[in-house]
């Protein structure tokens, strides 16, 4: 550790006992300006026996002894609290060590001579306050010899007075100089009038300047407002704002997308891939990238309930249909799921166990397009929420007419709510106050009758009964024979049982036009003769199992 470069001062030293463990003592090293270096080596040579030339100012510390406070540098919060740390660091770049006398070096302790063979003359000593101290000064210069000394060193370094003290005021010569001074300066007057006129004029021409450009750029902004203003409107149906302004401005790069710029931008993703990287690459549509649409696709929220992200890519996609292929029907039903407990990462949330989910699925009634726009968990369809959904597809450009479900208990209870029966099969918009019709769900109707057939058969308006067994003798009928008449039943369209019964395709099949037209063949060909044969078309009839409907089974 380098020691303190001042006479008998031990801070620094390794030695025992001398000042090794004082923590408030800080070795300061020398400044690197180079005036100031100097300073500190005249105030550590000055009443000591140190020669500056042997001291190496690159490694050599002077301790913080040597400095009085006004050197340190106290941060304004230590100032406002007035607190002082034992151990202050940091000097102030202007700061210079203490003599060995403790004298500053901007103090003037004694006045040296000017002239060292001056005799002097002492006087009694006088007080002086300092920084550093109190302190007595001893003056050995009589002020009736300062005149004389500073003569002596006027005389030395050969200064002369400035005028000459002899009156020259009658001398020709001077009259004329001063004349002549005097037109000088007459004519640099009326000089500097005629360059304040000219910076006049030229202040005005420059302001007059000034409002024609001002003028000028107005003209300019308006005619590219109007330009701007006729382009969004041409392109509008076309493109997007931003898209606009991108076309109009195609140096400027950072543009931030919309949320209808990527939902049209992930609209004509969704048709091709290939013609979207066509169309970006090739053609320099002003699109997003992929890694944009990724990005957004990763924060895109499906959260329970209405998926207002979903409607608002309906709306950019209903952009392009006409108001007949909007017009939507809404079907809704519960899906019994598993009984699993599942953790969001995203939104650290857990999720389950369930029983079920609600799902509502907005499509097309004149358009082949389907979309689900609600679900939630163990949650039954209200009326309330039924005219939300209704209105948030109206907000979104898509018309409800229609609704679609099955006939469940709770489904039921939500027509009761609403005043549908047999004779009301309608409800009013909440919005545009039009009818919306309430249909029963085929499928769910087909199950239905497929189960109250199997399970007590049907009693036809002739007061006929017809049931099961017919089913039952036809498969006898089928049975060891390579060539089968209804080929598409089994034991298992008949014994049906627990989910089985869920089965759309197996009440389908019961009912198909294939079978109607086995039972009616066997009947006219003797092969059966009882269980009212011929009444089985009038019940598939009376059924409203229609041939279209039926067709698409077969």
């Amino acid at each position: 550790m380098p020691k303190c470069v001042f006479e008998n001062c031990d801070s620094g030293t390794r030695k025992k006992g001398k000042n090794q463990m004082n923590h408030e003592v800080h070795l300061h090293r020398f400044p690197k300006d180079i005036n100031l270096c100097l300073m500190w080596l005249q105030q550590i040579e000055y009443g000591q026996s140190i020669n500056a030339k042997s001291i190496n100012i690159k490694s050599a510390v002077v301790c913080s002894l040597h400095f009085a406070p006004y050197h340190i540098n106290k941060p304004l919060i230590q100032k406002l609290l007035n607190y002082s740390p034992k151990r202050m660091r940091n000097l102030n770049d202007d700061a210079i060590p203490l003599s060995i006398f403790g004298t500053d070096y901007y103090d003037i302790p004694f006045i040296r001579p000017v002239n060292p063979s001056t005799p002097l003359n002492i006087v009694e000593p006088q007080k002086i306050n300092t920084p550093a101290g109190v302190f007595n000064v001893e003056s050995n210069i009589q002020h009736q010899n300062i005149s004389k000394k500073l003569d002596f060193v006027n005389i030395e370094l050969g200064v002369q007075p400035l005028v000459d003290e002899s009156d020259d005021n009658d001398n020709p010569s001077n009259n004329g100089l001063i004349q002549k001074l005097m037109e000088t300066v007459d004519f640099y007057k009326n000089k500097n009038n005629e360059l304040k006129e000219d910076k006049n004029n030229l202040q005005n021409n420059i302001l007059t300047l000034r409002k024609e450009n001002e003028a000028l750029k107005n003209i300019v902004s308006g005619l590219e407002n109007n330009f701007e203003l006729r382009f969004h409107s041409l392109l509008s149906k076309l493109f997007t704002p931003t898209q606009i302004d991108m076309l109009l401005h195609p140096k400027l790069k950072a543009y931030k997308w919309t949320s209808d710029d990527i939902s049209s931008a992930i609209t004509l993703r969704s048709v091709s891939l290939k013609a979207y990287r066509y169309l970006r690459n090739k053609k320099c549509f002003p699109l997003p990238g992929m890694s944009t649409l990724r990005t957004w696709a990763s924060t895109f929220t499906i959260q329970p309930g209405v998926l207002t992200n979903v409607l608002k890519l309906m709306k950019v996609k209903g952009d392009f249909l006409t108001e007949e292929e909007k017009l939507t029907v809404i079907s809704f039903d519960e899906t019994y799921i598993s009984h699993r407990i599942c953790y969001d990462k995203k939104f650290e949330k857990v999720y389950g166990p369930h029983r079920c989910v609600q799902t509502v699925v907005a499509r097309g009634l004149l358009s082949n397009w389907k979309q689900p726009i609600f679900y939630n968990y163990d949650t039954s369809m209200t009326k309330e929420l039924l005219n939300n959904i209704i209105q948030a597809l109206h907000e979104n450009g898509f018309n409800v007419i229609a609704i679609v479900s099955d006939m469940g208990s709770s489904n039921v209870g939500l027509w009761r709510d609403m005043g549908i029966s047999i004779t009301n099969t309608s409800f009013k918009h909440p919005m545009t106050n039009r009818n919306v019709h309430v249909f029963a769900d085929v499928p769910h109707m087909l199950k239905l009758a497929r189960n109250h057939f199997l399970d007590q058969g049907f009693i036809l308006p002739n007061g006929k009964y017809i049931g099961k067994n017919i089913l039952q003798q036809l498969m006898k009928l089928n049975e060891g024979n390579d060539f089968k008449l209804a080929h598409k039943i089994s034991d298992r369209h008949i014994s049906v049982e627990g989910t089985a019964r869920m089965n759309v395709r197996l009440a389908a099949n019961v009912f198909s036009n294939t079978v109607a037209k086995a039972i009616l063949f066997c009947g006219n060909n003797k092969y059966i003769n009882d269980y009212n044969w011929k009444e089985v078309k009038l019940y598939t009839i009376k059924l409203a199992i229609k041939n279209m409907y039926r067709r698409s089974f077969d």
